[in-house]
């Protein structure tokens, strides 16, 4: 499977990562809440309240490129430089659209030769432990985990219009970029 990766704000075209070694594990967390009401008592809920998802992908790379994961994992630490940390507390997204050079989500596509749906997740980035780095005699091989969220860009100090709506934003699609 071949799994290729723009950081938005300054890798121009699409750009290859590598290739994985083995199957590229992709976990929707659907979020929910129970609703509770007296009658039904404290365990059971009367309807359940949809509130969002998010998704994991974990994946395990060979052949890939090393210039292409440090944008990557510079990225995903707010536009850092290779190990320096940007300032606590900058935003991911800066309010930016996907294409803008303050926004560092990264668009991740996932496309596999005998599939034909691909995946495309629009704001992704490194997370948790993002990357565990092989040192040693071996297969280079690099251990990753993504985290995609359904990022929708908004006005930072300007007034709002509008609240920022959750509905329709995209979490994944079938088009890659």
């Amino acid at each position: 499977m071949k799994v290729k990766g723009r950081a938005t704000s300054f890798l121009e075209s699409l750009k290859e990562l590598g290739l994985a070694v083995d199957s590229i594990k992709v976990s929707p967390i659907f979020k929910h809440r129970d609703i509770h009401c007296d009658d039904f008592g404290p365990d059971i809920p009367v309807d359940v309240m949809w509130k969002l998802a998010e998704c994991h992908i974990s994946m395990t790379l060979i052949h890939y490129s090393v210039n292409v994961l440090k944008a990557c994992v510079n990225e995903s630490m707010a536009g850092s430089d290779d190990g320096t940390l940007a300032a606590n507390g900058t935003l991911m997204g800066a309010g930016k659209q996907n294409n803008n050079a303050k926004n560092h989500y990264i668009s991740l596509n996932l496309l596999a030769p005998i599939l034909e749906d691909p995946w495309h997740f629009p704001a992704a980035y490194l997370s948790d432990r993002p990357v565990e780095y092989p040192l040693g005699v071996n297969v280079q091989t690099v251990v990753m985990s993504w985290r995609a969220i359904p990022y929708v860009a908004y006005s930072l100090g300007a007034p709002q219009t509008s609240e920022l709506k959750s509905k329709n934003a995209v979490l994944w699609d079938r088009v890659l970029d």
